[in-house]
């Protein structure tokens, strides 16, 4: 999950110079995991959602939230990838707008403002047999690497 100060200004779907950066540095180690071998086979798609907080209309927070997941997508289509990397990318990727969807609460139960506002990046795998596989392959390197 990404804060959306880091890639936006408030009410702006125009990426921010930090989150340019961050974009650079973070999309080509993204892929470089999720195209090893073991985990490539796995994944249907790469989602990009744009969230908002419940500040506005649904609809006009929908609009802002889907530009900004869609203008995240193209910039990581733009960053410094490998040919492999960019053509993986530009199959697997597409974005989507939630709106002011799944908000984020303080402990106070008030609705956190900056928080509910973000961009998550997220997996889907191509069905539940790939999901048991994926698990068990984790499990397995997770044990070990604490051997």
């Amino acid at each position: 999950m990404l804060a959306n100060s880091i890639l936006f200004d408030a009410g702006s779907d125009t990426l921010r110079p930090e989150g340019m950066e961050f974009l650079n540095e973070f999309i080509p180690v993204y892929l470089d995991v999720l195209m090893k071998p073991e985990y490539a086979e796995y994944v249907g798609v790469i989602i990009i959602e744009g969230y908002t907080d419940d500040k506005g209309t649904y609809v006009a927070n929908l609009k802002l939230s889907q530009q900004r997941a869609s203008n995240v997508m193209k910039y990581c289509l733009q960053v410094d990838l490998t040919d492999e990397q960019r053509e993986y990318l530009r199959k697997m990727i597409t974005a989507t707008g939630r709106s002011y969807a799944n908000l984020i609460y303080k402990e106070n139960g008030e609705v956190d403002l900056n928080a509910s506002r973000r961009v998550v990046f997220k997996f889907r795998l191509k069905d539940t047999k790939s999901l048991d596989e994926l698990k068990k392959m984790i499990q397995e390197t997770s044990k070990d690497s604490k051997k």
